[in-house]
């Protein structure tokens, strides 16, 4: 520890050991703590100067703030080509016409209680089936009047195989809908997320909702949305 304080400025260090604490994280090396560190005082300047400029939105930190762009990319964020149905280069459909009253002034759906809580992936590569799964659950609740988070462990567990996803290496929530149709989504209470690949533990008489299908709209149009 002496020879990175001799690199890093104590003060500094002290408040990277403190976020380490804060997150449960920590390194081999001083080599790998000195490295780290560097890219968390980056990204702790972006998120000074971000906040500072009060564009409304406020950042913060959180178990990532110590990865560099490639590792959060490489783990996090889709990055699997899939092919094999074609559902990829299907061209999107447009709609005839839009009922546009359904749209009339604004709607913050969280007062509805259509939405559930902001959710986090965790080390697992898997945010195509938040999409997947927070779409039926405002399905289920125009059906039923109440919400209930649906089951993202299923997705990531039983989607894979002939319907196109791979866990926690990536995904899209078409096929995740597609894959519904077959096994319908269990409420997330029967079948927890874990945020890793594991076993399918699918229980049929507990599945809820199913898409019939899916398909796309005209991108950046409000009223598809």
């Amino acid at each position: 520890m002496a020879e990175s304080a001799q690199s890093l400025n104590q003060d500094k260090l002290e408040d990277y050991l403190k976020y380490l604490a804060t997150f449960a994280k920590g390194y081999h090396s001083v080599e790998e703590l000195e490295r780290r560190a560097k890219i968390f005082f980056s990204n702790d300047k972006f998120i000074r100067e971000w906040n500072s400029r009060s564009n409304g939105a406020q950042l913060g930190h959180n178990r990532f703030s110590d990865w560099d762009d490639q590792e959060y990319a490489l783990l996090l964020l889709h990055h699997s080509s899939r092919s094999s149905t074609g559902f990829e280069t299907e061209t999107p459909q447009r709609l005839v016409s839009v009922d546009r009253s359904y749209v009339s002034g604004a709607i913050d759906w969280r007062e509805t209680g259509a939405v559930g809580p902001i959710l986090d992936q965790g080390e697992c590569g898997s945010c195509w089936r938040f999409s997947t799964t927070v779409t039926l659950e405002a399905a289920l609740f125009f059906k039923t009047g109440k919400y209930t988070a649906l089951s993202q462990q299923q997705l990531v567990d039983c989607a894979g195989g002939s319907y196109g996803d791979y866990g926690c290496d990536g995904g899209l929530p078409a096929f995740a809908m597609l894959y519904s149709n077959a096994q319908p989504l269990m409420p997330a209470e029967d079948y927890p997320y874990t945020a890793k690949d594991g076993e399918c533990q699918y229980d049929a008489s507990k599945g809820l909702i199913a898409a019939s299908g899916a398909t796309f709209v005209e991108v950046e149009n409000p009223y598809m949305m």
